[in-house]
């Protein structure tokens, strides 16, 4: 590498000693002058700091100094020179101006050819590039600005209008380097979050495919295995000593519970695929709170709770699935009971308000604790009181409600005092021939 270190001058400039150094016009790196630090700490700053670089293309030093006087004792401008043409692509890759000034006409490479090099190359071409010219010459500006020149200045502007220019298109491309790299990286959080996204839909549909799967063959043997026990338990097959008895009693009950389960985990399933189908005719509502309650006294009874209702208003209708509207009645008429101590009472009273009928399941049980409130009709939700855990439960009855009632137009709401008890509204719109 051929370099003339020339000696320290003593000419000051902006109350700055300078040092040049010519580098030769092949492959030796660019000259560096920085302002106010030294040639060996611009080196050393990194491509990235949001600091102005200027980089000069030009085969003359004089120019070369005098551009360096001109940007003398400016602290946010690092200053390189690049006096070979041929190198100064790879000059620019290398230390990454923030803005390039070059000139046309230089002995090894056409001046319009190089800033073609510059506007093709994909990491140049948003960088910035002054022309300087000594030619007044309206051709050259609007060929230079053709091929993608941000700005043309004459041979040699004003200090102040240079640094103008120079910090006005350094900011800027800053600026637009800034937002690229924030464009980028929305675009990568967005893929990020697509595959994300997939994934969780992915997952979704084998958990709903293990659900359904797993319920449906549940299902069946169940059934089979509820069959056999009620056979049992009515004497089909002989009578039962008192201790064989109690033992089917509970297989009975546990085996119900499964049941349930199931057909919750199917409920919910068919719910979030959008495979739940409504028959929503115009019901006597009377009947359904009556049949409704009417398939409680067993569960009733078994946990010494007696049920009382209100006569519904005669003639009172609605726009419902029998079956479905049933099922939620029952749901909050068995947890009701479930939560009430023995010889307590659970009512359901219905009461028309307007055009919409309320049907509320009102118990004196334990009530639920603050805590539990806000996610009491999510999926799955329990209060975790030990008690709770002991009385079973998938914690989907609630949400499954939820669900069924907005599917009627209505909506569900509750109120619950820790210790005293627990009321649950159903409300619906009242349907008219």
């Amino acid at each position: 590498m051929a370099c003339l270190h020339l000696p320290e001058s003593g000419v000051f400039d902006g109350g700055k000693l300078c040092r040049y150094t010519y580098v030769s016009p092949l492959p030796d790196p660019p000259m560096s002058f920085s302002s106010p630090q030294s040639d060996t700490q611009a080196a050393a700053q990194p491509a990235d700091a949001d600091r102005i670089r200027v980089m000069l293309v030009d085969d003359q030093f004089i120019i070369a100094e005098a551009l360096r006087r001109m940007l003398a004792g400016e602290a946010d401008i690092d200053y390189c020179y690049q006096p070979d043409p041929r190198q100064a692509v790879a000059s620019a890759l290398s230390w990454r101006p923030t803005v390039i000034l070059q000139d046309l006409v230089m002995p090894q490479v056409d001046g319009f050819a190089l800033l073609g090099q510059f506007r093709t190359h994909p990491e140049l071409r948003q960088v910035p590039v002054i022309v300087l010219s000594s030619k007044e010459d309206p051709q050259l500006k609007a060929q230079g600005f053709g091929m993608g020149a941000r700005d043309y200045l004459v041979k040699w502007p004003d200090r102040i209008e240079l640094l103008a220019r120079v910090r006005a298109h350094s900011t800027a491309y800053l600026n637009q380097r800034e937002r690229d790299a924030a464009f980028r990286a929305l675009a990568e959080s967005q893929q990020q979050l697509a595959r994300a996204n997939a994934d969780l839909q992915r997952m979704a549909k084998l958990k709903d495919e293990f659900v359904a799967t797993v319920s449906h063959e549940l299902r069946t043997p169940l059934t089979s295995i509820r069959g056999s026990l009620s056979l049992l338990s009515e004497g089909m097959a002989g009578e039962l000593p008192e201790a064989a008895r109690k033992l089917v009693g509970i297989a009975g009950n546990s085996c119900e519970r499964l049941v349930r389960m199931i057909n919750d985990l199917l409920d919910i399933e068919r719910i979030e695929s959008g495979k739940m189908e409504f028959d929503l005719r115009m019901q006597p509502l009377d009947a359904i709170v009556e049949q409704a309650v009417a398939s409680m006294q067993g569960y009733s009874a078994q946990y010494r709770v007696e049920i009382k209702t209100v006569p519904v208003p005669a003639g009172l209708r609605v726009r419902a699935d029998r079956d479905r509207l049933m099922q939620v009645l029952i749901n909050l008429l068995s947890n009701a009971i479930k939560f009430s101590p023995a010889g307590a009472e659970v009512r359901l009273i219905t009461q028309v308000n307007g055009q919409r009928v309320r049907m509320s399941v009102i118990d004196r049980g334990e009530g639920m604790p603050d805590e539990f409130r806000d996610r009491i009709f999510e999926k799955f939700s329990q209060a975790d009181s030990g008690d709770s855990r002991r009385r079973g439960g998938t914690g989907l009855g609630l949400n499954i409600c939820k669900r069924i009632v907005e599917e009627h137009g209505g909506r569900i709401d509750f109120e619950s005092v820790y210790g005293e008890g627990s009321s649950f509204h159903v409300e619906l719109p009242i349907a008219h021939e």
